[in-house]
């Protein structure tokens, strides 16, 4: 869902040592398509996947999804597996697209933006079973959550941590290996589909690598690609380079139009953006440790006011409520999965036996265990933009980056900045885009939702009502969106892959 776990660890450290892992989701050296080393110097014994699968058809006791889903498990690198829950389409599923959700933290189950509005499902109010989701997306689209981090929600590792992912390319090399799995196995169906990668928030920094890794045929350092067509890209809440998002927490927070931040805090704040933003010059120029951490070092000042409790981390309009996610929903989510019933008819409990594991699956909504991991991974501190570049020039993948205006933790303002600043052949042409109104129906009328450029192969789409979790703050609005997009066209009536104005 989002970073809380990381502003979690900020406040009980130092403010530089928070700000590496906040950056741990969207800084990453992982940019390099032909650095395909994976492994570290884990032991060889481990390297080996397990060579079964898991797969269990699930029904309205588990989640009252309008369609037929199923969960289970896949064999990835060092004797893991990634726990999935994937909703066939309720229309015409042997034809429709594939949309792999990816979620945030590091370290965040997958589960809790299912229930949260993202999935075909939500939590009940007494948390004790679910109900439809009328915008869900599996109207139109096979949709599939996966716990991307071995270790995270119920990817649990047998092996320890040590034999954890700790770094972004570890967990993208991770998810090639499910999707070969899980397409030429246990949903052979799906060859050959189109295949939307949608990450939020950590998982908006995890989608482009991801996709990459997918659309570079060329690269065999890590298995055999997935029988699937890498189509697009969608970045929601997220961050493309450190120079742009830690300045616009100044922007956000100071206003106009709104100040939530008093004027010593403003001060502070706007004092050091000018030195963050020369930092990361130097960070950009010769792209290594030493200059990118202290580029992050630099930055640290813009991002230490804006904290849980006293603040909610996802949206600026509203009270936190729960410590540290701000979310009233996480602890009846986490409470339902855990329960006896539902770990019953997740089948856990029957896999650890037969695993000599024994034992039910303990899910955390926000592991900050991992988040620690990945700061030691050192997979952070570094621009992401070359990835967005090397997509746009060198495949066929179309993006979509989106966010909304609420949005305390990745501003719009920033990505704003970072995708006007990407050196790509429409760099020129995106930046005069006219920025046109979109609308999405709703009760019979036509609702202005926020608005919308773009050019080619890239759309920024900007929803007014919005804060970090986009689908789950304006499901109706981020709905119609991605219905649009997959089908190749947006709420302005103009075509994906053509200019606007």
């Amino acid at each position: 869902m989002n970073l809380v776990g990381l502003f979690l660890y900020l406040r009980e450290e130092m403010i530089f040592q928070a700000l590496v892992i906040v950056l741990s989701f969207a800084l990453s050296k992982a940019i390099s398509l032909t650095d395909q080393h994976v492994l570290g110097n884990k032991d060889d014994d481990l390297l080996a996947s397990r060579n079964t699968y898991t797969k269990r058809e699930q029904g309205d006791d588990l989640c009252v999804a309008g369609g037929r889903q199923w969960t289970g498990k896949v064999p990835v690198s060092h004797g893991n597996s990634l726990f999935y829950w994937y909703f066939e389409s309720q229309v015409l599923p042997e034809r429709a697209p594939l949309l792999m959700f990816l979620t945030g933290g590091p370290g965040e189950a997958c589960t809790v933006p299912l229930l949260s509005g993202v999935g075909p499902c939500i939590i009940n109010e007494h948390g004790n079973g679910t109900t439809y989701n009328e915008w869900t997306w599996t109207t139109e689209f096979n949709v599939l959550f996966v716990d991307e981090i071995a270790g995270s929600g119920f990817s649990k590792s047998h092996q320890g941590i040590e034999y954890q992912p700790s770094t972004v390319q570890e967990v993208a090399s991770d998810l090639k290996l499910f999707l070969k799995t899980f397409v030429d196995d246990a949903f052979p169906e799906l060859k050959g589909r189109s295949l939307h990668v949608m990450g939020e928030s950590f998982g908006g920094f995890l989608a482009p690598v991801v996709t990459a890794l997918l659309a570079n045929k060329t690269d065999t350092a890590t298995g055999s690609h997935p029988d699937l067509k890498v189509d697009s890209l969608i970045a929601t809440s997220t961050i493309l380079d450190m120079g742009f998002w830690a300045p616009s927490y100044y922007d956000t927070l100071c206003g106009p139009p709104v100040k939530y931040l008093n004027a010593s805090e403003c001060g502070v704040m706007g004092s050091a953006v000018p030195e963050c933003e020369k930092a990361m010059l130097e960070c950009r120029r010769v792209v290594n440790e030493e200059a990118c951490v202290a580029a992050a070092e630099a930055c640290a000042l813009l991002v230490q006011f804006w904290m849980p409790p006293e603040h909610n981390i996802v949206r600026l309009d509203a009270p936190c409520h729960s410590f540290p996610t701000c979310s009233s929903e996480v602890d009846k989510i986490v409470d339902y999965l855990n329960s006896p019933r539902v770990q019953a008819i997740l089948g856990f409990a029957e896999e650890e036996e037969e695993e000599g594991k024994g034992g039910k699956i303990e899910l955390i909504g926000v592991d900050m265990g991992i988040n620690r991991a990945f700061d030691k991974g050192k997979s952070m501190y570094f621009p992401l933009m070359d990835i967005y570049i090397y997509l746009l020039e060198q495949t066929d993948v179309q993006i979509l980056v989106q966010g909304g205006v609420l949005d305390p933790d990745t501003p719009v303002t920033g990505m704003n900045r970072a995708l006007d600043s990407m050196h790509w052949y429409g760099q020129a042409p995106f930046r005069a885009a006219e920025v046109q109104d979109w609308y999405y129906p709703s009760k019979g009328k036509q609702v202005n939702g926020g608005h919308l450029r773009g050019y080619d192969k890239l759309w920024w789409v900007v929803y007014d009502n919005a804060g970090h979790t986009v689908p789950s703050d304006v499901p109706e609005a981020s709905s119609f969106v991605m219905k649009q997009w997959v089908k190749g066209r947006l709420p302005a009536s103009f075509p994906r892959g053509q200019p606007v104005g």
